[in-house]
């Protein structure tokens, strides 16, 4: 399966980059296209950004050297001079943070709202004196914008907003946050049915003019962190991923980390763009890694991280990288050779497409629908990376919402995380799936009925149990093989999701059930494994060893149809500090029992077995060669 790699330069300072010979220079380093700032009014970015007839200059000039050019824009930020003058203008938020400015507590915020028709009209026209530019491939639309915070304020109550409800409801809009209401259920999901919509509409009117073109949304890194709810920011990103050509986010690693609980802090690249590819199903991903140095001292970036710009995104499904900016990454000692570096592997990513071993159900609705009062997602959700890293296989998401239209995308055996939210067809996709040959893990709380698509979804009610050792019921099952330490569970759901062969116990109640019926297989566990263990009482820096990281694993091989053609050792590795500190050894080491190895060896990395360098990841890898009619690739 091939597919078209594209790297862009992402041109933003005018006196760095305006000019022919920098758009030729681009060109000789290898890049495929320019990215180029369009600017909406009077900013006080002083020097940052360009004019209408700047950009379509560059789409001149990138033309001249066979480069396509994408357009990056923002439409709700950046306006605050225009908001002084026009604050009828702006969108109006409920004050959740407190910060609300009348008796109603409602808050102007400084961005426009999305929905007024003279901001539609104008941002529009702005839109359309580029898109005739024959260099043009994409245009990234409302650069890191929503409708809500994840202080509380949500949005929009502008005059604009509220007569518009008024006239479809004969009410104004709800403004507490109340759960037993049908209007404040109705009122959430309209609000992201608009966003969704509003951009879908500039897209047709891009797409009317140039369908050549890829119009898409280019979001905050925190929509894809598991950081707040969704609901908030009034964002479905399934819903968006249907409407648009292209998603993008912009995982500044050394930026965002108190969005994201993921250390060390490159991983946040890692991590969102494996989150955002699980809703791209079919679409375009493009990636904004970081590429400048980071404000208050932060770290320096280095050669390492240019590399992993450069190869990190394509490796998990990412079709174009847009580093940030090409300006400020050339005065970044090492940056830009790791990334150049990078671009040796290009071929390899253009031959080849992600593999997963297993599929992991990224359950919005379950967070949107089920659990909107609390940060369900950072608890619930944010922790599944980790624990995926450390069983070791190739993973990816895919998000509930895109279950119906991309179902066939699922790869191997479905985890499905507390998912207790989802409609009968999305079931109904599920168990064909199970049928197939792929089956399902449950882990926690599980579907009582099917879902209509609107309006709450309670979670099953049940007796919760913190951090609890499963004991086994039935030590010699093969799940059960090379377990020999205690599987201890972050918290359980003790309530079955599924009936079936219990194998495993809590305080005498179900916690590890499996049936298999109509050659289908099911697994429901009560909770998450432990991978990093410490007894109550103990000092926090001596790790109990588990084994719920092993039990897991053999769960997913008992599930999978194939066997697993990759295995990624734990990180960090064995190296001479974790055999002297035993404490921070928090994984086993065992090669993955029946499949043979090979190492996979870049350039310059010592020929010998183990860890070939101290401190990365070390992959094993074999041919490709599937069982059945599966066709046979190398990676």
């Amino acid at each position: 399966m091939k597919r078209k790699i594209r790297r862009t330069a992402l041109l933003n300072i005018q006196k760095v980059s305006y000019s022919r010979d920098h758009v030729a220079r681009i060109r000789r380093e290898g890049f495929t296209d320019i990215g180029v700032s369009l600017k909406t009014g009077k900013r006080k970015f002083t020097g940052q950004g360009f004019d209408a007839e700047q950009v379509c200059q560059f789409g001149e000039w990138a033309d001249e050297f066979g480069l396509g050019m994408t357009v990056f824009t923002g439409y709700m930020k950046y306006r605050e001079t225009f908001l002084r003058d026009h604050p009828e203008r702006a969108m109006v938020c409920v004050g959740g943070s407190g910060t609300g400015l009348d008796s109603d507590n409602l808050l102007r915020t400084k961005w426009l709202c999305p929905f007024q028709p003279e901001n539609k009209a104008e941002y529009l026209d702005l839109l359309r004196k580029v898109t005739g530019l024959p260099a043009l491939r994409e245009i990234h639309l409302n650069d890191e914008a929503a409708i809500g915070f994840a202080n509380g304020d949500v949005g929009c109550y502008c005059d604009y907003c509220v007569a518009e409800y008024e006239e479809e409801y004969g009410t104004p809009p709800p403004m507490d946050f109340d759960w037993e209401s049908e209007a404040w259920w109705a009122w959430v999901q309209r609000r992201m049915a608009r966003w969704t919509d509003v951009h879908s509409w500039f897209r047709e009117q891009i797409k009317y003019e140039r369908p050549d073109v890829l119009v898409g949304i280019q979001y905050s890194p925190v929509v894809v962190s598991f950081n707040e709810n969704l609901w908030r920011a009034g964002i479905d990103l399934a819903q968006d991923a249907l409407a648009q050509d292209v998603l993008c986010t912009d995982p500044y690693h050394y930026n965002h980390t108190s969005h994201f609980t993921y250390r060390p802090a490159r991983r946040i690249l890692t991590e969102a763009t494996r989150t955002l590819a699980g809703a791209t199903v079919d679409r375009s991903l493009n990636i904004y890694p970081q590429a400048f140095r980071p404000p208050l001292g932060g770290p320096e970036l280095t050669r390492r991280d240019g590399f992993m710009a450069g190869a990190v995104p394509y490796a998990l499904g990412a079709d174009n990288i847009t580093p940030y900016s090409n300006d400020l990454a050339r005065i970044i000692p090492g940056f830009l050779d790791g990334f150049h570096e990078a671009g040796k592997l290009i071929p390899c990513f253009e031959k080849t497409r992600p593999y997963a071993y297993a599929t992991v159900i990224n359950p919005t609705q379950t967070e949107i629908y089920g659990n909107p009062e609390t940060g369900w997602g950072g608890k619930a959700l944010a922790v599944w990376p980790d624990v995926m890293n450390h069983v070791g296989l190739p993973w990816r998401w895919h998000f509930d919402g895109r279950l119906t239209d991309a179902g066939e995308a699922l790869e191997g055996p479905a985890v499905l995380p507390d998912t207790h939210c989802l409609t009968g067809e999305q079931r109904a996709v599920l168990q064909g799936h199970a049928e197939s040959g792929n089956g399902l893990l449950w882990v926690g709380r599980t579907p009582s009925r099917d879902w209509p698509g609107k309006g709450p979804c309670p979670p099953p009610e049940g007796k919760s149990i913190d951090s609890a050792e499963m004991r086994p019921v039935r030590p010699d099952h093969p799940f059960l093989e090379g377990v020999s330490h205690p599987v201890m569970l972050q918290s359980a759901f003790v309530e079955p999701g599924i009936e079936g062969e219990t194998l495993g116990e809590i305080h005498g109640r179900p916690a590890l059930v499996v049936k298999e019926e109509n050659g289908g297989r099911q697994v429901w566990m009560a909770g998450v494994p432990e991978f990093s263990y410490v007894t109550p009482g103990d000092h926090n820096g001596v790790r109990t060893p588990t084994d719920g990281i092993p039990l897991l694993r053999n769960i997913l091989k008992w599930l999978a149809r194939d066997v697993p053609v990759a295995r990624l050792w734990p990180y960090p590795p064995d190296n001479a500090y974790r055999d002297l500190r035993h404490g921070a050894v928090s994984d086993d080491r065992r090669r993955l029992p029946g499949v043979p190895h090979l190492q996979l060896r870049g350039a310059g990395i010592p020929d010998k077995s183990g860890d070939a360098r101290p401190g990365r990841r070390t992959y094993r890898v074999t041919d490709r060669r599937l069982h059945g009619s599966r066709r046979t690739e190398r990676l």
